[in-house]
């Protein structure tokens, strides 16, 4: 009976000693990018600025009370601040949108590109 077991197993492990070559072929993938979408422009309310002098106080003081019941004034150190401010908003925005515009070229899809892959 032992003969029989060892028989069978021989020819079991005979059967799995073949070889079979397996072909493996690898090419280079694009990754698939999303390019955001650019933010919609600012589109500011405009302000009127009303100049309040000595001379023209009490002409402007009833304009102002007229529409609205309290104003608000800045002096001209405060208003070189809120200029500076601005300008300095300005520039940061500037600086990224350029990050995101080196960002945009570096990681741009070509469109044949696409069109091949699909």
């Amino acid at each position: 009976m032992i003969k029989y077991v060892a028989g069978i197993m021989c020819l079991a492990l005979a059967a799995c000693g073949g070889t079979q070559s397996i072909q493996v072929e690898t090419a280079p993938v694009k990754p698939q990018i999303i390019q955001p979408e650019p933010p919609p422009p600012i589109r500011p309310i405009p302000v009127e600025f009303k100049v309040v002098s000595k001379n023209n106080q009490s002409a402007q003081m009833k304009l102002l009370l007229a529409d609205s019941d309290a104003f608000i004034a800045l002096t001209t150190k405060d208003y070189e601040n809120l200029s500076l401010n601005m300008a300095d908003i300005t520039r940061y925005l500037k600086q990224q949108q350029g990050i995101i515009d080196y960002y945009k070229k570096l990681t741009q899809v070509d469109d044949a590109a696409q069109h091949v892959a699909k």
